[in-house]
């Protein structure tokens, strides 16, 4: 396992290359919402790795952090003489206790790449974020006390049971196949006050119902209160445009005999015009506007080929100010008028 924690001016975050022996390999990425020192970071990187390990069952574990403190303080060489600093290094002789065989290796940056990479995602904007990193919003530090609770009544059997048990009881299905999938599904999840949630990637946790709930609230959607929403008003006078109407506009079947919504458009005196829905193509410009990025990344990065989130704010500002053919003006001075 690959660790690192980053600080930075729009916030602090970490993270974990968990790979085992076979090549599989999952990527984590921690956004703290709490204020942290550098070192703090390291250690909340190194902890929530570990308590993932404990949730896959992982017996033996090899860390590797390029922070030398943290390798040092665990492994005797530098005292831990700051109090969050004795707490962390507690908690985690703590998780190592569970463990067959675990040991720290401090490591130069450069053979902690991944876990680099991903910390200083965390520490900036999550809009460009990829769903295939694991992306969760730490709200309190690993030392403090969790409210969360694990016990959970559903109103009956469905596919969250299996989850919910191993969550509250830790038992797993007889068939050893399922019972993996649930074993690596169950970070994923979260029992808070009795509710299961899906752990969110860039938003807020996701509330799972059962079939009865969901059904319920299907129907709300579509027969109660919300059918009167503008949206489908927007979406019934697009069909309308376009020449359709619905039969249940008319009480009476008669009235359906040639085409009563066209004679009343004509009574008012309005002019049905009938044509195709229109795709309008793009000018390009967003496609020139990638292609001139991607070239400045390649440039600037050469045969290496990594790094590219090193080099994008720079390749962006060489962009942003450098004159257009077609206006004879940087994207800059059109933007700020400078």
């Amino acid at each position: 396992m690959h660790t690192d924690g980053a600080c930075g001016p729009e916030g602090a975050g970490a993270g974990i290359v968990l790979k085992s022996l076979e090549g599989e390999e999952y990527t984590f990425v921690l956004r703290f919402s709490f204020p942290v020192i550098n070192n703090e970071a390291e250690y909340e990187a190194l902890l929530y790795g570990m308590q993932v390990a404990k949730y896959l069952e992982i017996k033996e574990l090899s860390v590797y952090v390029d922070l030398q403190l943290v390798a040092n303080q665990f492994n005797g060489i530098f005292e831990a003489h700051d109090e969050s600093m004795q707490k962390y290094l507690k908690l985690l002789q703590e998780l190592e206790v569970d463990l067959d065989l675990f040991q720290i290796t401090q490591v130069s940056r450069t053979l902690n790449k991944k876990a680099d990479a991903l910390s200083k995602l965390a520490t900036l904007t999550f809009s460009h974020f990829k769903k295939e990193i694991w992306i969760e919003e730490v709200k309190v530090k690993s030392i403090e006390e969790d409210s969360v609770s694990a016990a959970v009544e559903e109103e009956e059997q469905s596919w969250m049971t299996p989850i919910i048990e191993f969550l509250t009881k830790g038992t797993l299905p007889i068939d050893s196949s399922e019972a993996i999938k649930i074993k690596m599904k169950a970070p994923l999840y979260l029992l808070n006050k009795g509710i299961l949630y899906r752990k969110s990637f860039l938003g807020p946790h996701l509330r799972f119902l059962n079939p009865t709930q969901a059904e319920s609230i299907i129907r709300e959607v579509h027969e109660g209160m919300c059918a009167l929403h503008s949206g489908h008003k927007t979406v019934a006078s697009k069909i309308m445009r376009l020449g359709y109407y619905w039969q249940s506009m008319y009480r009476d079947a008669a009235e359906f005999e040639g085409n009563p919504f066209s004679d009343w458009c004509q009574e008012l005196n309005i002019k049905q015009t009938f044509t195709s829905v229109a795709h309008p193509q793009a000018n390009g410009q967003c496609e020139v506007t990638n292609r001139d990025i991607v070239l400045g990344i390649k440039a600037r990065l050469g045969l290496c080929r990594r790094g590219w989130i090193d080099e994008l704010p720079n390749v962006l500002w060489a962009h942003r100010t450098t004159p257009k053919g077609a206006t004879n003006e940087t994207p800059f001075s059109l933007v700020y008028g400078s």
